[in-house]
């Protein structure tokens, strides 16, 4: 299925660009050169939406991150959720060797290779990147897709939902990373991305939600789609809009957004709709859903969406886990 570009909008890869995926001979084990079509590869893999969706695959770049996904496993007792195709290292330098044990292949590169696959001014930093699968929890919809049969995959994606997170609009990488990342912690069943979102593989949200990316069930879609599932799973939407453009700002206590999100605490299933900073919600996502706010007794516009989002999946998230 393909994955949302940087502006959230699908991104169809062509066939001409899945037949030129390039691999590595299995005998090579080592990369020196710039220039290797391997290396151009994943470069591209790294910098373009379409093109991980060409290949179902993305890069993971850091130890920690991988780590993190392996430890992940063994803790649960489970299946890797990933499928490290190949491990990347420095040469003669030391990386965590229990690594190599989830990975199918280890090769090792030069500092300058690693360094552009990386992408960063420096590899001094990163002693390890991962060439991974596209997670199977990922999911993304197509525009004209109908009801029904969008209904049918999103119940596959995640059944019997309690607590869905739907992202409107999110574009900056840091700030969606962040969500996915406060989503899993707080136990949350999936994420929605609506249109405009960025791509959520890509390799600031990666870093940004240390890989989260891969625990969390994830789809990506348009709001008749998210809202036909949410009726079908008696889920009720509540939209975290900013405090001052509130309908009202005047509340009572009995109306005031501490009571609202005192009152619904307790359901047992709901969606929160989070819009970006810049643009807000979308119409149909803030006409289809319940506003509330987070009280600011301060009278200061200091929280951005992530912090929003984290404040109120603290104090929305199921108690019955």
């Amino acid at each position: 299925m393909p994955l949302a570009n940087s502006n959230g909008k699908a991104s169809a890869a062509p066939s001409a660009e899945r037949k030129s995926v390039v691999e590595l001979p299995r005998h090579v084990q080592h990369v020196s050169s710039l220039s290797n079509p391997y290396v151009k590869h994943l470069v591209k893999m790294r910098e373009s939406s379409s093109y991980r969706e060409a290949t179902e695959s993305v890069l993971v770049v850091g130890s920690n991150l991988l780590q993190e996904l392996c430890e992940f496993a063994v803790t649960n007792n489970t299946e890797a959720p990933f499928e490290l195709e190949m491990l990347l290292v420095v040469e003669e330098r030391d990386f965590p060797q229990e690594l190599s044990t989830f990975s199918q292949r280890t090769v090792f590169l030069t500092a300058s290779v690693m360094q552009k696959l990386a992408g960063l001014k420096s590899s001094e930093s990163v002693d390890a990147i991962g060439v991974v699968k596209l997670p199977s929890s990922f999911q993304k919809l197509s525009p004209d897709e109908s009801l029904a049969s969008a209904g049918a995959t999103l119940e596959k994606w995640c059944p019997n939902p309690h607590r869905l997170l739907i992202l409107d609009g999110i574009q900056d990488p840091g700030n969606l990373g962040t969500l996915l990342r406060t989503a899993t912690a707080f136990a949350w069943d999936g994420v929605f991305l609506l249109p405009g979102c960025c791509d959520p593989f890509n390799d600031k949200t990666l870093r940004a939600s240390r890989a989260a990316n891969f625990r969390m069930p994830i789809a990506a879609g348009t709001w008749p789609q998210i809202q036909a599932f949410g009726k079908a799973n008696a889920m009720k939407f509540y939209a975290g809009i900013p405090e001052q453009v509130h309908s009202s700002r005047l509340h009572s206590k009995k109306n005031s957004p501490e009571a609202l999100i005192e009152k619904i605490k307790s359901e047992k299933s709901l969606c929160l709709v989070l819009g970006s900073e810049g643009q807000g919600l979308s119409d149909p996502a803030r006409r289809g859903s319940q506003h509330l706010t987070v009280p600011m007794p301060g009278k200061f516009e200091s929280l951005n969406v992530a912090v929003v989002g984290g404040i109120l999946m603290f104090l929305l998230m199921n108690k019955n886990i």
